[in-house]
């Protein structure tokens, strides 16, 4: 059909006051930052109550137990591979043991009749590194730099990425 799902990541410093005008401009999840929010609880309590899915951002310095209480209530883990900010950055490969971790705990909480929040990585994710990614049991990969950029046309980059995760 015609519907597109529409997330946002907020990478702000304001998400708690913020978050209504981005539900209001119809998105169909907002992303927040962990480090970034005070009470991520009560945020998720807040955006439920509009209907909205809710996601849990986290950056490559932050330990994923601030993360694990949270999972029940998540609709979405996005784990950051790079320091967000500026786009190109280098990906930081240190940050498989906490896709592995979440992967585990998702998959138990949904063998336990739970909820099955979707893994996302986002930062540095191109073709020479995407099918390791996809190995370490994420969902989505966010491809920024690794499609737009001076090594050849948007298809000619998605399509190195496609082979790349076919193995060929």
């Amino acid at each position: 059909g015609d519907e597109v799902f529409i997330d946002c990541h907020l990478m702000i410093n304001n998400a708690e006051e913020t978050w209504i005008q981005y539900v209001d401009a119809g998105v169909d999840m907002i992303i927040a930052h962990i480090e970034a929010v005070q009470d991520f609880p009560k945020l998720i309590s807040e955006i439920r109550s509009t209907g909205t899915q809710i996601g849990c951002v986290l950056n490559p310095d932050t330990e994923i137990e601030e993360v694990m209480p949270l999972l029940p209530d998540l609709d979405l883990v996005l784990v950051m591979s790079v320091v967000p900010g500026k786009g190109g950055q280098s990906f930081i490969p240190e940050v498989e043991h906490k896709v592995r971790a979440f992967r585990k705990a998702i998959d138990k909480q949904e063998n336990l009749g739970g909820k099955t929040p979707i893994l996302m990585i986002d930062g540095g994710i191109k073709h020479h590194n995407a099918a390791m990614v996809s190995e370490w049991g994420i969902d989505i990969a966010v491809v920024g730099s690794g499609l737009i950029n001076d090594e050849g046309t948007i298809s000619q980059n998605l399509l190195r990425i496609i082979k790349a995760l076919e193995g060929q």
